[in-house]
C-alpha cells in the first residue's frame, strides 16, 4: 500500500486531538471477514502503528468478546486481557474446534497464560483500561442486559478524566443495538448518546454489522465513517463510483473504507497460524458461579 495515493486512510489512523476519534461502521456478508478485520484494526492501534506501519501512540483498546469469538488470539499476541464479571452465576467453557466442551475455573485460565480480572460494573472496566492492551469483555446476560451495560460503559468512558486514546470495537452490533422496541428504547438511546461524544473525548470505535439497517437508525448520523466488504448493501449517499458490484467483487482480504465523497480501498493480513488457538471461550446458563479456587 502506498500512502501518496490515498485519501481517506491516512486521515482515519491520524490521531489528532483537535479532530477528534471516528465512529464508523463495518458492513459485510457473513463469512467475509469483518471479525478478522477488527482484529486487526485493534492490533494495529495496540500496537502503535498505522496500516502503512508508521508509528502512532498505542491505544487502550476494548473488545466486545461474544461467546463465539475466537478474541483468544490476542492472547497469543500478548495484548489480551480477560474481563470477567464478578460473582455471576453462570459456567465457563473452553470449546474445541472438535466440539468437545471443558469446563474451566479461573486457575485454567491462568494455567492457559490468560490475563483476567473480575468486574463488578462498568467503572472496573475503564479502571483496567491499559494502554497496547485489548480489554476482552465477556457478558453473559441477555442482548437488553447487555446493552444496558454498554450505555452505562460508554457513559464512564465519556466521562473519564483521562486523555489517552481509546479504540472500541462491537462486533455483530446489532445484538445489542437493532431496531428498538418500546422495552429498548430509552436504554438504547442512552448508548447512542454516550456514542455521539467519542469524537471529542479521544474514543475510536467499530461497529460491525452484516447490514447497516439491521442497527438502530439512530446510531448511523453518529457513524461518518463507512467499511464495506463483500456483500454489503451500499449505504445510501456513498460516492457515485463506489458502485454495489464494486463491493460485491471484493476479496477476502481487502475492505473499502468511505468518508464523505472519497474512498479508497485497502488490503489487510490474516490472522498467522501460530496466534490461531483450536479453542474458543463460552459461557453457558446460570447454574454454577465462576469461582477461584483455594483460600
Amino acid at each position: 500500500m502506498t500512502e501518496s495515493r490515498d485519501i481517506v486512510l491516512p486521515k482515519y489512523f491520524l490521531l489528532d486531538k483537535e479532530q477528534g476519534g471516528r465512529n464508523a461502521i463495518l458492513m459485510g456478508a457473513p463469512g467475509e471477514g469483518k471479525t478478522s478485520l477488527l482484529q486487526y484494526l485493534t492490533y494495529l492501534a495496540c500496537r502503535g502503528k498505522d496500516i502503512y506501519g508508521k508509528p502512532r501512540q498505542p491505544q487502550e483498546c476494548l473488545w466486545r468478546a461474544r461467546k463465539h469469538d475466537k478474541y483468544l488470539e490476542f492472547f497469543n499476541l500478548g495484548i489480551g486481557k480477560l474481563m470477567l464479571p464478578e460473582g455471576s452465576d453462570y459456567s465457563l467453557l473452553k470449546v474445541y474446534d472438535d466440539d468437545r466442551e471443558q469446563e474451566i475455573t479461573l486457575d485454567d485460565l491462568e494455567d492457559e497464560g490468560i490475563d483476567y480480572a473480575l468486574y463488578a460494573g462498568s467503572q472496573d472496566i475503564i479502571r483496567n483500561l491499559e494502554e497496547g492492551k485489548v480489554l476482552c469483555i465477556l457478558y453473559p446476560g441477555s442482548a437488553i442486559e447487555e446493552t444496558a451495560f454498554y450505555a452505562d460503559l460508554f457513559s464512564h468512558l465519556v466521562d473519564r478524566k483521562s486523555r489517552k486514546w481509546v479504540h472500541i470495537c462491537i462486533d455483530e452490533a446489532d445484538d445489542i443495538l437493532g431496531p428498538y422496541s418500546s422495552d429498548s428504547y430509552k436504554v438504547q438511546q442512552k448508548f447512542i448518546n454516550s456514542a455521539s461524544d467519542f469524537r471529542k473525548t479521544m474514543v475510536n470505535s467499530v461497529f460491525a454489522t452484516h447490514d447497516y439497517r439491521n442497527l438502530d437508525y439512530r446510531l448511523l448520523p453518529k457513524t461518518k465513517w463507512h467499511m464495506y466488504k463483500k456483500g454489503a448493501k451500499r449505504m445510501q449517499g456513498e460516492p457515485t463510483k463506489l458502485k454495489q458490484d464494486y463491493i460485491n467483487a471484493l476479496q477476502l482480504e481487502e475492505a473499502e473504507l468511505v468518508f464523505g465523497a472519497f474512498f479508497d480501498k485497502f488490503t489487510y493480513p490474516p490472522m498467522k497460524k501460530e496466534n490461531r488457538l483450536d479453542y474458543k471461550l463460552q459461557t453457558i446458563s446460570r447454574r454454577f458461579e465462576v469461582q477461584q479456587e483455594g483460600p
